[in-house]
Protein backbone atom coordinates (compact mmCIF):
# COMPACT_ATOMS: atom_id res chain seq x y z
CA UNK A 1 0.00 0.00 0.00
CA UNK A 2 1.54 3.13 -0.87
CA UNK A 3 0.39 6.24 0.82
CA UNK A 4 -0.02 8.74 -1.65
CA UNK A 5 -2.27 6.34 -4.05
CA UNK A 6 -6.03 7.34 -4.42
CA UNK A 7 -8.66 4.87 -5.71
CA UNK A 8 -11.08 6.91 -7.78
CA UNK A 9 -14.39 5.33 -9.09
CA UNK A 10 -17.52 6.78 -10.30
CA UNK A 11 -15.61 8.03 -13.85
CA UNK A 12 -17.03 8.40 -16.98
CA UNK A 13 -16.67 6.31 -19.95
CA UNK A 14 -14.80 9.06 -21.79
CA UNK A 15 -12.72 10.37 -18.72
CA UNK A 16 -8.89 9.32 -19.82
CA UNK A 17 -5.48 9.62 -18.13
CA UNK A 18 -4.87 13.04 -19.03
CA UNK A 19 -7.95 14.50 -17.99
CA UNK A 20 -7.77 12.60 -14.80
CA UNK A 21 -4.13 13.53 -14.19
CA UNK A 22 -5.41 17.37 -15.10
CA UNK A 23 -8.33 17.36 -12.54
CA UNK A 24 -5.95 15.86 -9.54
CA UNK A 25 -3.06 18.29 -10.44
CA UNK A 26 -5.19 21.43 -9.23
CA UNK A 27 -4.25 20.37 -6.00
CA UNK A 28 -0.52 18.51 -6.20
CA UNK A 29 1.94 16.51 -7.71
CA UNK A 30 1.22 14.07 -9.94
CA UNK A 31 3.37 11.11 -10.35
CA UNK A 32 1.10 8.30 -11.69
CA UNK A 33 -2.25 7.94 -13.04
CA UNK A 34 -4.25 4.74 -14.78
CA UNK A 35 -7.98 4.27 -15.93
CA UNK A 36 -8.90 0.33 -15.93
CA UNK A 37 -10.10 -0.84 -18.69
CA UNK A 38 -11.81 -4.18 -19.43
CA UNK A 39 -9.63 -6.78 -21.19
CA UNK A 40 -10.36 -10.28 -22.49
CA UNK A 41 -9.10 -11.20 -19.13
CA UNK A 42 -11.19 -9.31 -17.00
CA UNK A 43 -13.29 -11.75 -15.95
CA UNK A 44 -14.65 -15.25 -17.92
CA UNK A 45 -18.00 -13.41 -18.83
CA UNK A 46 -16.56 -9.91 -20.40
CA UNK A 47 -19.04 -9.38 -23.56
CA UNK A 48 -17.03 -8.60 -26.70
CA UNK A 49 -18.25 -4.88 -26.80
CA UNK A 50 -16.69 -3.92 -23.75
CA UNK A 51 -13.44 -4.94 -24.59
CA UNK A 52 -10.82 -1.42 -23.89
CA UNK A 53 -13.62 0.23 -22.24
CA UNK A 54 -13.26 2.08 -19.36
CA UNK A 55 -14.47 0.24 -15.77
CA UNK A 56 -15.42 3.38 -14.53
CA UNK A 57 -12.25 3.64 -11.90
CA UNK A 58 -8.94 3.98 -11.95
CA UNK A 59 -6.04 5.15 -9.19
CA UNK A 60 -3.77 8.33 -8.71
CA UNK A 61 -0.88 8.24 -7.26
CA UNK A 62 0.33 12.27 -5.24
CA UNK A 63 4.19 12.50 -4.67
CA UNK A 64 3.64 13.31 -1.17
CA UNK A 65 0.99 12.12 1.25
CA UNK A 66 -0.29 15.24 1.93
CA UNK A 67 -1.34 16.18 -1.89
CA UNK A 68 -3.17 13.28 -1.90
CA UNK A 69 -5.31 13.96 1.38
CA UNK A 70 -5.94 17.63 -0.02
CA UNK A 71 -7.33 15.79 -3.55
CA UNK A 72 -9.40 13.73 -1.46
CA UNK A 73 -10.98 16.69 0.87
CA UNK A 74 -11.17 19.17 -2.45
CA UNK A 75 -11.83 16.31 -4.80
CA UNK A 76 -13.56 13.52 -3.27
CA UNK A 77 -17.92 14.44 -4.81
CA UNK A 78 -16.61 16.76 -7.83
CA UNK A 79 -17.77 16.26 -11.49
CA UNK A 80 -15.56 15.15 -13.95
CA UNK A 81 -16.81 14.61 -17.73
CA UNK A 82 -20.64 14.90 -15.85
CA UNK A 83 -20.10 12.05 -13.56
CA UNK A 84 -19.43 12.74 -9.48
CA UNK A 85 -16.56 10.89 -8.86
CA UNK A 86 -15.79 9.01 -5.37
CA UNK A 87 -11.97 8.99 -4.00
CA UNK A 88 -10.90 6.82 -1.67
CA UNK A 89 -7.39 5.44 -0.43
CA UNK A 90 -6.20 2.33 -2.45
CA UNK A 91 -5.54 0.01 -0.50
CA UNK A 92 -5.07 -2.67 -2.92
CA UNK A 93 -0.94 -4.25 -2.69
CA UNK A 94 0.94 -2.86 -5.68
CA UNK A 95 1.81 -6.58 -7.00
CA UNK A 96 2.49 -7.43 -10.78
CA UNK A 97 -0.46 -6.93 -13.35
CA UNK A 98 -1.15 -10.30 -14.92
CA UNK A 99 -3.03 -8.88 -17.83
CA UNK A 100 0.10 -6.95 -18.87
CA UNK A 101 1.25 -3.58 -19.52
CA UNK A 102 -1.28 -0.62 -19.56
CA UNK A 103 -2.21 2.71 -21.24
CA UNK A 104 -1.13 5.17 -18.29
CA UNK A 105 0.85 8.34 -17.10
CA UNK A 106 3.97 8.17 -15.13
CA UNK A 107 5.90 10.89 -14.17
CA UNK A 108 9.31 11.58 -15.75
CA UNK A 109 8.80 8.89 -19.11
CA UNK A 110 9.94 9.48 -21.82
CA UNK A 111 6.90 7.76 -23.42
CA UNK A 112 3.96 9.55 -21.17
CA UNK A 113 0.86 8.29 -21.90
CA UNK A 114 2.23 5.60 -24.08
CA UNK A 115 1.69 1.81 -23.35
CA UNK A 116 4.29 1.16 -20.50
CA UNK A 117 5.79 -1.82 -19.25
CA UNK A 118 3.40 -2.29 -15.67
CA UNK A 119 6.26 -3.06 -12.89
CA UNK A 120 8.00 0.31 -14.09
CA UNK A 121 5.16 2.37 -13.79
CA UNK A 122 4.27 1.11 -10.23
CA UNK A 123 8.18 1.52 -9.46
CA UNK A 124 8.83 -2.14 -9.00
CA UNK A 125 12.30 -1.99 -9.99
CA UNK A 126 14.06 -3.87 -7.52
CA UNK A 127 17.32 -5.97 -8.96
CA UNK A 128 17.07 -4.58 -12.17
CA UNK A 129 15.88 -1.81 -14.23
CA UNK A 130 12.94 -3.50 -15.94
CA UNK A 131 12.77 -7.16 -14.12
CA UNK A 132 10.55 -8.08 -10.85
CA UNK A 133 11.82 -8.90 -7.94
CA UNK A 134 13.22 -12.07 -8.06
CA UNK A 135 13.25 -12.17 -12.24
CA UNK A 136 16.10 -14.18 -13.50
CA UNK A 137 17.82 -13.02 -17.00
CA UNK A 138 16.32 -15.70 -19.62
CA UNK A 139 17.84 -17.03 -23.04
CA UNK A 140 17.89 -14.66 -25.50
CA UNK A 141 17.44 -11.48 -23.31
CA UNK A 142 19.43 -8.74 -24.23
CA UNK A 143 21.56 -5.95 -23.43
CA UNK A 144 20.89 -2.34 -24.75
CA UNK A 145 23.90 -1.08 -26.50
CA UNK A 146 23.04 2.56 -25.95
CA UNK A 147 21.93 2.47 -22.64
CA UNK A 148 22.95 -0.68 -21.24
CA UNK A 149 19.35 -1.51 -19.72
CA UNK A 150 18.71 -5.95 -20.24
CA UNK A 151 15.60 -6.17 -22.28
CA UNK A 152 13.15 -8.88 -22.38
CA UNK A 153 13.79 -11.18 -25.79
CA UNK A 154 10.67 -10.77 -27.08
CA UNK A 155 11.29 -6.64 -27.68
CA UNK A 156 12.40 -5.64 -30.84
CA UNK A 157 13.71 -2.48 -29.27
CA UNK A 158 14.99 -0.55 -25.96
CA UNK A 159 12.16 -0.19 -23.70
CA UNK A 160 14.37 2.74 -22.50
CA UNK A 161 15.79 4.31 -24.97
CA UNK A 162 14.18 2.75 -27.89
CA UNK A 163 17.39 1.53 -29.56
CA UNK A 164 16.68 -1.27 -32.48
CA UNK A 165 17.91 -4.65 -30.99
CA UNK A 166 21.07 -5.86 -33.01
CA UNK A 167 21.14 -8.38 -35.50
CA UNK A 168 24.51 -9.75 -34.29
Amino acid sequence: VRPGRLFVKGLSEDTDWAVLKDHFKKVGHVVYVDIYRYTARSGKFVEEELIGKSKGCGVVEMRHEEDAKAAFFELHGTVLDGQKIEIERDMRPVAPNPQGPRQAYMEGSVREGKVLDHRRARGDTAGSVNRPPGAEIQAGDWTCPDCQAHVFASRMKCFKCGAPKSKA
